[in-house]
């Protein structure tokens, strides 16, 4: 397909559209997963309202915001993993690559209390 140089749309703005997409199109998924070149402060904002789950890859820098209280996270990426405990992350194989398994250390934080029935999809701001 030819795209004109006037149709092009950054990655941020293409996932925004596929996910709203998916959720007008009533197309099933629980979780989203992307890094950060998705512009992940839009989708975390748009998959929280919308009541989905989600993986999102950031910088350090980013900030992380907890929307409940237990417990309270805030800081920056790196601030929020330094502070964790070494009995919070667990080696996770993310799959094969070209070199052999993808291992990284992973830790669940949970940032908010979203059911999906909550929500009104036409109010996510997607």
């Amino acid at each position: 397909m030819y795209r004109r140089a006037s149709d092009f749309q950054p990655n941020p703005g293409m996932a925004q559209d596929m996910i709203e997409r998916a959720i007008e199109a009533n197309t099933p998924f629980a979780w989203v997963a992307a890094d950060s070149v998705y512009g992940v402060s839009h989708l975390e904002t748009a998959l929280r309202c919308a009541g989905k789950g989600y993986v999102l890859g950031v910088k350090g820098t980013h900030t992380v915001k907890a929307w409940i209280d237990r417990p309270w996270i805030s800081g920056t990426a790196e601030q929020v993993a330094q502070a964790l405990p070494p009995s919070a992350w667990k080696r996770c194989s993310a799959g094969e690559g070209t070199q052999g398994p993808r291992l990284h250390e992973w830790a669940y934080l949970e940032l908010a209390d979203l059911e999906a029935s909550d929500y009104d999809p036409s109010g996510t701001g997607l």
